[in-house]
């Protein structure tokens, strides 16, 4: 076995006898001045003769931020070096062979990195960031083979610490699919990616600045030399090929010319061939056949994205020329990921062997459209691919629900006018829309202001890249999300001198926030007092007036959490948030927390505020995985997001749930259909946007208690159909909806109701203030005793929104005004009481709010006031101090006694409260079991997460532990999945003794393969049962159903993999909570019979056939750009299938 010298070795050998263009160091930096790069100036600039990186904990990032060599540009092979030292709890890295990623945000790169970390193992390893994560630590050498497996071939058994705030050298050597990095002179990784999906074999140079803790990272002495130019043959769209063809070739003979290209990772879209040659020809890439013909007077083409491979690639023509003149022409164009179009033509940099000789340069002859090829031209070229111009979706494509109409009013010129993400109603029937990267447009619709065509006329204003936008106070509100050019912020844009043109454009506030969860929507508020202002977790908490929500937030987690890919890494709680603030922007309200991304938010006609909160989807099928849902915003509402693993489940009684889930998706705009000529029902539904999967829902809305449940219907869809906004016009009460974003195309469209019923203005209830509305009313005000009473009074309610109310009224009261009313009430309320203790850091009453959860357990509490009580012991430790020893050994014992209790949710907690306090064996021995019985994925790796961090295993429980991660391998989900289980498996085997290492040595050396199938429970075979005979169950009362044994089967059969039930399982096929109230027992037995006779258009494939024949059959996940990301295996969420829509020819 080689080691890792001797490799180097046999490296610098192939780097020696490389033909390079240049051998000489080039200096990427002058010492003085950041000439030759580009960032962001706040976090960059030159100090001590050094390139320094500068964050602070007061103006925390939003994400990895780079400073990028714009000067080198792109480089494939090359080996480069530098000086780093590192300051602060933090890391930072050099990428290489990287892109720029500015749909991600300002400054974003994605690619390989060459870490600089604290933790020995991390520093200097190999990461992908936005892609696969860690590749190869430092000490490993690492074969990723074609199909992506990670195989560590070579560990060193220790690496030793290095003190980051000294000067250090760093080296990365890169050479096709080798790639080694050097720290100090010495080997630290060396990796051979042949991964044909994931790979980079070219790119920029960046250096990265991390999210997170404060930091200050310098470089110095920083060259590189570059051992492969990258190819220089580009051009544009319609670059004119030549005619070649060797010189003093035979008449009669046979040709075989050869290129070798470069794709630039897996982010390009279209790769297409064209060409023809006198007189047979066969094109083939990388040793498959993709084109041929005899007819050397048409140019044949194809797109040949399928068969390239990320990196080096190789065509070959075999030309067979039967007399006469002969030649070649052919024209290979490369669509980037920013639209241009890298263009590699025949030419003399071709290589010809004739007749199986040597390889020789070929003469050019002309340019397309010489003689005697004069047929031959340029525009032969751009008609030999079959492209179909990418058009707004048709309307006739898109389903709408009965009666109802759907016409295309406008589809985007998209170099002219972008991609609209935005728009808002004006008085007089136009709409103002937006570009996410341009300008702001009026609109005229057809029909309105007697309009014959819709008419866009771009407005003559500095400002744009809006994802909020609002016409009130007789102005334009605009919410920028910063693209490239507008700094983000609320702004006011009027017209001052009144002469009915909008004409000055002012920031009330500044926002820090950008990517795609900054700052977004803005609504007036029902009663026109004011502004509502919706910003996602990348939005930086501004100063408040007031606040509706105690200013009290924290992360409140008893374990640390773990970490897939690590996206939103450092942004701490509260996560999104809305605000409410005056025409001037000021009088500033906190109104609620705890989002994810939610893009828009919408008033019913009874003041409730509604909003549509975003999923991770990289965590489907994680026990952490929150579904795209509805949210009721009420007055001081938390919703629980928190980055990693740390999102609070929906059963926590600190936050509060959503009103309705719908699953994978990406939110966009919503509104209630108040103002259309619709049916009552539709007019008082809440129609919200899926940008994902091209679903607009209709909501309709039933009172629960002091809030609302909601039901799905689809309103409209089709695929694709990225749906980024919805408005309703009131001058032809009509519904708007707008489709675009991330550069895709984009188009306007209207909605109208043709059918039959009557569209009469719907009823309205009359309007009584509950009690959840008349606590909300007093958290701001100058009563605090009133606020008590009513406090008080509620504080137990069976209404989850009026007991977090009555919860949030107390937190808004000093605790020594309630705290001594709590012994008197009753179990409910006092286990609310205890919780407003514990937030609001009354560390004075810990010992008392001790006192009564141990009184509290000794009533034997039911299984909602169990995890109620489960959740205050976590927040009293957590908030107003760790246990004492004695103290541990009580709540051991008190904990341990009813654990496990067979409630899923309960024993969870339980088992993370016992992890906490130490009590590791009795954690261990009860809770492995439960791991490795749990019907579910989720939440088997519910329980590994917890017992990962535990201690006082046997090796027998050890072993039985880390072989599981094998059976775990099989499961499947979103990007991040894997990389979960990863850090789980890691972090648990870094809590190994030595002597545990020793022993487990064969079993952790073991790495789990994701390659092996889901593995089901094979049953046996009873009886084929008909529809009928299930329906006579389902409905034969005399029959009693065992919840805990139909919760197996569903799990042994692997439905969780898809379906979700009471807040567990997957989501990515139909919701079955609550589907015997849905269905009668008919259709519930006819949907067992025969699942696939009726699906729902929610989960429906579409079958998309190309211009060449090619047939994908799928679901539209995901859009960039004119590329669709089609998931053609519900199964494997994480697994799609990439075609350039002006490849469909139908669907």
């Amino acid at each position: 076995m080689k080691t890792p010298q001797i490799a180097l070795a046999l490296l610098m050998i192939l780097c020696a006898s490389l033909q390079v263009s240049g051998d000489e160091w080039e200096s990427l930096f002058d010492g003085k001045t950041l000439k030759g790069w580009e960032g962001d100036e706040k976090l960059w600039s030159v100090q001590d003769g050094a390139i320094t990186g500068i964050t602070k904990d007061d103006e925390p990032l939003p994400y990895n931020k780079f400073l990028i060599a714009t000067g080198l540009g792109v480089v494939g092979d090359f080996h480069f070096k530098t000086s780093f030292r590192l300051e602060g709890n933090n890391n930072s890295g050099v990428q290489y062979r990287s892109a720029q990623l500015k749909d991600a945000g300002e400054f974003v790169v994605g690619g390989y990195q060459a870490d600089i970390h604290a933790n020995p193992p991390y520093t200097a390893m190999l990461y992908d960031e936005r892609g696969r994560g860690i590749l190869a630590q430092r000490g490993q050498k690492v074969v990723v083979a074609k199909d992506g497996k990670v195989t560590v071939v070579e560990q060193q058994k220790e690496v030793a610490a290095v003190e980051l705030s000294k000067w250090h050298t760093l080296e990365v050597i890169a050479i096709g699919a080798k790639i080694i990095h050097k720290l100090d002179g010495q080997v630290a990784i060396e990796i051979s990616d042949y991964d044909e999906k994931d790979r980079e074999l070219e790119g920029i140079i960046a250096l990265q600045v991390h999210r997170g803790p404060a930091m200050k990272v310098q470089f110095k002495d920083m060259a590189i030399k570059v051992l492969d130019k990258k190819d220089e043959t580009n051009g544009d769209v319609g670059a004119v090929p030549n005619w070649i063809w060797p010189e003093d070739a035979p008449a009669e003979t046979t040709v075989v010319f050869s290129k070798e290209f470069n794709v630039p990772g897996n982010r390009v879209g279209g790769v297409r061939l064209s060409g023809t040659a006198d007189n047979s020809y066969e094109f083939s890439v990388n040793g498959k056949k993709v084109l041929s013909g005899g007819d050397w007077q048409k140019v044949s083409g194809t797109d040949i994205r399928a068969n390239v491979r990320n990196g080096k690639n190789k065509l070959q023509v075999k030309v067979r020329n039967s007399g006469g003149p002969g030649g070649l022409i052919a024209r290979l164009e490369i669509e980037l990921p920013d639209k241009s179009v890298k263009a590699i033509v025949s030419d003399s940099t071709w290589l010809a062997s004739v007749d199986g000789g040597a390889n020789v340069a070929p003469k050019i002859l002309g340019k397309a459209g010489i003689s005697p090829w004069t047929v031959v031209t340029t525009k032969s070229f751009d008609e030999a691919v079959q492209l179909r111009t990418a058009g707004a979706t048709p309307a006739e494509e898109i389903q709408v629900a009965k009666g109802f109409k759907a016409e295309l009013l406008y589809s985007v010129p998209q170099a002219a006018q972008g991609s609209w993400v935005n728009m808002c109603v004006v008085p007089d029937g136009s709409l103002i829309v937006s570009d996410q990267y341009g300008q702001l447009y009026s609109v005229i619709p057809k029909g309105i202001q007697d309009a014959t065509e819709t008419s866009v006329t771009q407005l003559q204003l500095d400002i744009g890249e809006a994802q909020g936008l609002v016409w009130a106070f007789d102005s334009l509100y605009v919410v920028v999300n910063k693209g490239q050019k507008y700094d983000s912020g609320v702004y006011r844009v009027t017209d001052a001198d009144n002469d009915g043109t909008l004409d000055t454009v002012k920031q009330l506030i500044s926002l820090t926030g950008g990517g795609e969860h900054g700052p977004h929507a803005v609504v007036p508020t029902p009663d026109g007092s004011g502004l509502v202002v919706v910003c996602g977790n990348q939005t930086k908490m501004i100063e408040m007036q007031t606040s509706l929500v105690p200013q009290t937030w924290d992360e409140d987690l008893i374990l640390p959490r773990t970490y897939g890919r690590g996206f939103m890494r450092g942004v701490p709680a509260p996560g999104g948030y809305i605000f409410q603030m005056d025409q001037n922007g000021e009088n500033r309200k906190l109104i609620a927390t705890g989002f994810r991304n939610q893009f828009d938010a919408a008033f019913n006609r009874y003041g409730d505020l509604f909003t549509y909160d975003a999923d991770m989807e990289w965590d489907v099928n994680t026990p952490w995985y929150r579904p795209t849902r509805v949210c009721h915003v009420t007055a001081g509402a938390e919703f629980g997001w928190r980055n990693g693993s740390g999102k609070w489940p929906s059963y926590m009684p600190d936050s509060l749930p959503s009103i309705v889930d719908i699953g994978p998706g990406s939110p966009t705009g919503i509104a209630f259909g108040y103002g259309t000529a619709f049916p009552a029902k539709y007019q008082e539904a809440l129609y919200i946007c899926d940008w994902s999967y091209g679903k607009m829902y209709a909501v309709h809305l039933a009172a629960d208690g002091t809030t609302y449940t909601g039901k799905l219907e689809e309103f409209v869809s089709a695929s694709p159909l990225p749906l980024t906004d919805v408005v309703v016009n009131p001058v032809d009460k009509a519904l708007y909806f707008a489709i675009g974003g991330r550069r895709v195309k984009s188009g306007l469209y209207r909605v109208t109701y043709i059918g039959e019923e009557s569209t009469n203005p719907a009823a309205q209830r009359l309007f009584v203030r509950n009690a959840r509305e008349q606590l909300e009313s007093t958290f701001l005000s100058d009563t605090p005793d009133d606020r008590l009473e009513l406090a008080l009074k509620h504080l137990g309610s069976d209404d989850r929104h009026t007991r977090f109310a009555a919860r949030i009224a107390l937190e808004h009261t000093p605790v020594d005004k309630w705290a001594g009313h709590l012994a008197d009430l009753g179990v409910d309320a006092q286990l609310t009481g205890i919780m407003a203790v514990a937030r609001s850091n009354a560390t004075e009453l810990r010992s008392d709010a001790l006192a009564l959860l141990v009184k509290l357990n000794e009533k034997g509490l039911t299984p909602s006031q169990k995890l109620y009580w489960l959740r205050d012991l976590q927040l009293v430790f957590l908030r107003l101090g760790e246990p004492s020893d004695s103290e541990r050994d009580q709540f051991k014992q008190m904990l341990g006694a009813g654990f496990p209790s067979g409630d899923r949710f309960a024993d969870i907690e339980s088992l993370k409260l016992l992890v906490y306090l130490k009590d590791h064996a009795y954690a261990v021995a009860r809770g492995l079991p439960l791991m490795l019985d749990a019907p579910t994925q989720e939440e088997q790796i519910d329980y590994a997460a917890a017992l990962r961090l535990a201690n006082g295993w046997t090796i027998e429980q050890r072993t039985a532990y880390f072989n599981w991660f094998h059976t775990a391998a099989s499961y499947r989900g979103g990007a991040s999945f894997q990389m979960f289980l990863q850090n789980i498996r890691k972090e648990a085997a870094d809590l190994l003794s030595a002597e545990e290492k020793d022993a487990l040595e064969s079993v952790i050396a073991k790495v789990p393969d994701d390659s092996t199938p889901i593995k089901t429970i094979q049953r046996e075979f009873v009886k084929k049962w008909s529809k009928e005979e299930i329906a006579a169950i389902i409905s034969d009362d005399s029959v009693t159903p065992d919840f805990a044994v139909g919760r197996s089967l569903f799990g042994q059969t692997n439905c969780f993999a898809c379906h979700r039930f009471a807040g567990e399982g997957g989501a990515i096929g139909p919701d079955l909570t609550g589907i015997a109230g849905r269905f009668n027992s008919t259709d519930l037995a006819d949907a067992v019979v025969d699942p696939s006779r009726v699906v729902s258009d929610q989960f429906a494939a579409t079958t998309f056939i190309t211009t060449e024949g090619q047939i994908i059959t799928g679901r539209i996940a995901n859009l960039s750009g004119d590329n669709f990301m089609i998931q053609t295996n519900m199964m494997d969420p994480s697994n799609f299938t990439r075609l350039d829509r002006k490849l469909v020819d139908e669907s």
